[in-house]
C-alpha cells in the first residue's frame, strides 16, 4: 500500500470574480489540485472603488463565494479555503502569489467591458507574480491526448519553464514539444547570393545543437517523457500558436535574451494570453 502523500505547504491560489462566470478556472484549479494533492485557496478581490462596501454587500459577496467554494469542492479540489479581499484584484493576487505554488486566473473573455478589466488584471498578475501563473481560456478545448508545448530559448533564464514543462508532461503522461524560434539578420533576397541559404541553414543547425544541449539533462531526468524538438525561423508568438493548436497546455517563461524574450510581457503577450488556444502556464525565471 502506498504511503499517503504529504499535503503541499503552499496552495494553488485561484482568482475569481463571484459576479462573473468562472467554471473554466474552477475546472483547471480542480485538475491541478487532484493531480498534485495541493490545497486550493480562492481569492475574491472586491475593489473598494467608488461604491462603498456595506455590511450587506459584503455578506452577499461571502454568500456567493461560499457557493463557488462548494462548486470547486464538487469538482474534487483538495482542502479548499476562500476569502474576500477588499483590494484591487491584481494587487491581491500578486500578494497571494508570494506564498503560493501556483496562481490560476482567467484570460479575460467576459464580454467587451469586463474583458478589459479582467484582461488587465491577468496581465498584471502574469508580469508581477512571484510564482507560476496558469492562464485559463473561458472554454478550453478538451485535448486529453494532446502534447505539452514549451516555448524555450537555450538560455539559463528559461530553466524554470523547462523544468515545469517536463514535470507537467511527466505528471500528465503527455508528449512534450519544445519549440525554439531563431532569428537573425536577413540579407536582401534580391542581392544575396546562393551562399545565403547555406549560412541560414548553418545558423539554424547551431540553434538546434544549442537547444538539444539545453534539454539533455531534463531528458535524462525524465526518460518517460517523449520529446520532439522544433526549431523554426519566424515570429515566436505565431510559431508557438501554430504548434499549440492541438496542445493541452503551453508553457513559457517571462525572462531570457533570445527569441522568446518578454513574450508574455510585450505586445505579443496580449494575443497569446488574452486569446489562448489552451491553458498557458507562465513561469517566471525566479521561480524554483
Amino acid at each position: 500500500m502506498d504511503a499517503p502523500k504529504a499535503p503541499s505547504r503552499n496552495p494553488v491560489v485561484v482568482g475569481v470574480d463571484v459576479d462573473a462566470p468562472c467554471e473554466a478556472v474552477l475546472a483547471a484549479a480542480a485538475e491541478v489540485s487532484m493531480g498534485t494533492d495541493r490545497g486550493v485557496h480562492l481569492v475574491n478581490a472586491a475593489d473598494v472603488g467608488i461604491v462603498p462596501w456595506t455590511t450587506d454587500r459584503l455578506a452577499r459577496q461571502d454568500t456567493r463565494l461560499a457557493a463557488v467554494r462548494r462548486d470547486l469542492e464538487s469538482l474534487g479540489a483538495r482542502r479548499v479555503t476562500a476569502e474576500t479581499v477588499l483590494d484591487r484584484p491584481a494587487r491581491a493576487l500578486v500578494a497571494a502569489s508570494t506564498t503560493a505554488e501556483l496562481v490560476v486566473v482567467g484570460s479575460g473573455h467576459l464580454g467587451r467591458g469586463a474583458a478589459t478589466v479582467v484582461g488587465g488584471t491577468m496581465h498584471q498578475v502574469v508580469a508581477h507574480a512571484a510564482c507560476p501563473v496558469l492562464v485559463v481560456p473561458p472554454q478550453p478545448a478538451s485535448r486529453g491526448t494532446g502534447p505539452i508545448v514549451l516555448g524555450v530559448d537555450p538560455d539559463p533564464h528559461c530553466a524554470p519553464a523547462v523544468a515545469a514543462a517536463f514535470a507537467e508532461a511527466s505528471r500528465r503522461r503527455a508528449p512534450l514539444v519544445a519549440v525554439h524560434v531563431c532569428t537573425w539578420h536577413e540579407e536582401d533576397p534580391l542581392t544575396a547570393g546562393p551562399e545565403w541559404d547555406v549560412d541560414a541553414e548553418q545558423v539554424r543547425e547551431e540553434h538546434r545543437v544549442a537547444l538539444a544541449e539545453m534539454l539533455a539533462g531534463y531528458r535524462e531526468e525524465h526518460p518517460e517523457v517523449e520529446v520532439r524538438e522544433v526549431v523554426e525561423r519566424g515570429r515566436p508568438a505565431e510559431v508557438l500558436r501554430r504548434e499549440a493548436r492541438i496542445a493541452r497546455l503551453v508553457v513559457v517563461g517571462t525572462r531570457g535574451r533570445g527569441g522568446f524574450v518578454g513574450l508574455l510581457l510585450g505586445a505579443t503577450s496580449a494575443g497569446l494570453t488574452h486569446h489562448p488556444p489552451c491553458p498557458v502556464l507562465v513561469v517566471p525565471s525566479r521561480a524554483t
